[in-house]
């Protein structure tokens, strides 16, 4: 963590938003999670490139972290040791369709369809990842739920899937949701969610992924389940 915090100074990262980088940056060298989504202080491709770029110089593994950008728009720091195993883990997803009435599993057919997406999408990565460059750039298929993807990117052992595209809407409004955060020095740095009614349908994939956590050589890092219920969720 200190390596990485001495790159952000270095960097002149502003203050504000430094120590959650330092926190989310670290949760990937440690391979708390595969992936980052940088979604704090709007820092360009080029800020972010400089930033993976000087963290594997300072650590001397030149092709440890890499930048995926999708969709010109949305920017991944992901850990190149651990990133190919995501094509082979597990996950349980979830359909959360506007017009039904309640959450639930997917079906089979959805499974297949979903299997068929992250395959191929990881596939892609994985072959431009043999060029050793430390950006690449992925640009979602028309028919490939971008929450779904992003959800098996981040290393999610429960994901979210609707069938529609044009307006994302979904069935989760006033839903209790069990809400997962994985906490480092007090950060978070995983956060997702599953409907309460189906615990004990996710409870084995919510379990595993939990002890994985806790085979990390990390300390300070901490568990967090809470229920929530909002209003409107927006994914």
């Amino acid at each position: 963590m200190d390596q990485v915090r001495a790159v952000m100074l270095d960097l002149k990262i502003p203050l504000k938003y430094r120590e959650t980088l330092v926190a989310n940056i670290t949760a990937v060298l440690d391979e708390l999670k595969p992936a980052f989504l940088v979604d704090v202080g709007n820092l360009s491709k080029t800020a972010l490139t400089e930033i993976v770029t000087a963290i594997n110089k300072v650590l001397e593994q030149p092709n440890l972290l890499f930048l995926i950008v999708v969709n010109k728009d949305e920017n991944f720091i992901c850990n190149r040791k651990i990133f190919d195993k995501q094509r082979f883990k597990s996950r349980t997803f979830i359909d959360i369709t506007k017009k039904l009435n309640v959450p639930r599993l997917c079906d089979v057919i959805q499974v297949d369809q979903i299997e068929t997406m992250a395959k191929r999408m990881l596939e892609i990565i994985k072959d431009k990842l043999e060029s050793k460059d430390s950006v690449i750039e992925l640009e979602l298929e028309q028919c490939w739920n971008p929450s779904t993807a992003f959800g098996i990117l981040l290393g999610y052992p429960v994901v979210y899937f609707y069938e529609d595209l044009e307006t994302c809407t979904n069935c989760l409004n006033c839903v209790e949701l069990k809400l997962i955060k994985l906490l480092l020095n007090n950060f978070a740095v995983a956060s997702f969610s599953y409907p309460k009614s189906l615990d004990s349908q996710v409870s084995d994939m919510i379990k595993l992924w939990k002890e994985d956590i806790q085979t990390k050589p990390r300390a300070n890092v901490k568990l967090q389940d809470t229920v929530v219920s909002l209003e409107s969720v927006v994914l």
